[in-house]
């Protein structure tokens, strides 16, 4: 089976959606709702509802697999002040088979407040360091910014545990026909959301689906490697007044 190696600027990525966020308004609110597809659930207020983007139509021997968080969480600002909550959820897809992840979609649960989702594996040999820092915080997960905060930054760099990313206007990503992100049976996902408080606390339950292929596809593997890289793109027009941008 080959191996094919991809490279992400998710440092970069995660820094440039941070620099324009914090201190200013962000995304509007009817705008962010507008965008980003999302799942309705009782205890959300109305005006977060909004249409689930249509899905692209499997492959022959693709399923999807939804994973939800376990409960609701009702983000804050972690250290007392501030207006962004970076949390890190573990998710389980049961798998039972060696598989190929080949897509995935974000459903945010809340759109007024989830401003990107980052999803990353999370192999057997770390569950247990994910259990630890999930019990140490109350509520549901832990605080974590940039990663996951399991791994070191040379780990973290050279054998990337990046699935893919989500924000506002993004839509269900599918792979080449071709290729693949292996997953042995047993690892789970880590989902992590990066919330903007700026429109208020509001619970949220955010869904990852995953598609996923049989190992039987034989599939070339795909590695990623991410690219840290300074941040010198611009804020967008109306949302460049922040010192940080």
């Amino acid at each position: 089976m080959s191996r094919l190696r991809t490279a992400a600027g998710a440092a970069l990525l995660a820094l440039a959606m941070a620099a324009c966020s914090t201190g200013n308004a962000g995304t509007p609110q009817a705008e962010r709702a507008a965008a980003s597809p999302t799942t309705a659930t009782p205890s959300q207020a109305a005006d977060d509802h909004a249409a689930p983007a249509k899905l692209k139509p499997l492959r022959s021997g693709e399923r999807r697999v939804k994973l939800a968080m376990p409960e609701a969480y009702t983000p804050s600002a972690p250290y007392g002040t501030g207006t962004d909550d970076y949390r890190c959820f573990v998710l389980d897809p049961h798998l039972t088979r060696d598989a190929f992840i080949t897509g995935l979609n974000i459903l945010p649960g809340t759109p007024s407040v989830v401003h990107h989702v980052i999803l990353f594996r999370l192999p057997p040999s770390a569950a247990a360091a994910a259990e630890d820092r999930d019990a140490a915080e109350p509520g549901e997960g832990w605080t974590c910014f940039g990663d996951t905060g399991l791994r070191t930054q040379s780990e973290s760099l050279d054998e990337a545990p990046w699935l893919g990313a989500w924000a506002p206007g993004g839509s269900e990503q599918v792979m080449a026909d071709d290729v693949g992100v292996p997953m042995e049976r047993g690892p789970k996902v880590i989902m992590q959301v990066h919330y903007n408080l700026l429109a208020g606390p509001k619970p949220d339950v955010t869904t990852a689906q995953l598609r996923l292929a049989p190992k039987s596809k034989d599939l070339a593997a795909l590695e990623t490697v991410l690219m840290p890289a300074p941040v010198e793109l611009p804020c967008r027009a109306g949302h460049d007044t922040s010192p940080i941008a």
